[in-house]
């Protein structure tokens, strides 16, 4: 069989080739290493669906939840008395039951509320621990944040 040498490669070229792939990823690389941005987002997420989840914990049983936050976690407790009573009682975690729903943030993430502590009601609204009046309310994750309409209850 006759070799073309018409088609191979110098080594030259492989060398250029094999400089090229190593300068980009050498610049590509470290955006995939730092997980700040991807933490941050991840713990937005399980925190807009943690509130999600005792909101509707709320409609199904017919007690109030509050969601309250201390430093970078978020506690949820029931009312003593279903509807009257002080926030005592935790919430369960869902994925288990032996434990009580607390989302903490990772070090790298501030979480900042705006009219918390809230709680909901049988109906799905959002109410301010503090008075009792329909609230809206929002909670910010670094850069990102979302809000909770009171006299709706929509998370967004």
């Amino acid at each position: 069989m006759l070799l073309n040498k018409n088609k191979a490669y110098t080594l030259i070229e492989l060398i250029v080739s094999i400089a090229l792939v190593a300068i980009i990823s050498i610049s590509v690389i470290p955006r995939f290493l730092q997980t700040a941005q991807f933490q941050q987002q991840v713990f937005l997420q399980q925190l807009m669906h943690s509130l999600a989840y005792i909101q509707n914990l709320a409609i199904g049983t017919g007690c109030h939840i509050s969601a309250t936050n201390n430093v970078n976690t978020m506690t949820f407790n029931l009312r003593q008395n279903c509807i009257s009573g002080a926030f005592s009682q935790s919430v369960f975690d869902p994925q288990n039951v032996n434990n009580a729903l607390v989302i903490t943030a990772p070090s790298n993430v501030t979480i900042v509320t705006v009219n918390f502590p809230i709680y909901f009601d049988n109906n799905g609204l959002a109410y301010s621990v503090s008075n009792g009046a329909i609230v809206n309310s929002s909670v910010s994750v670094n850069s990102q944040s979302f809000s909770i309409t009171g006299n709706t209850g929509l998370i967004s």
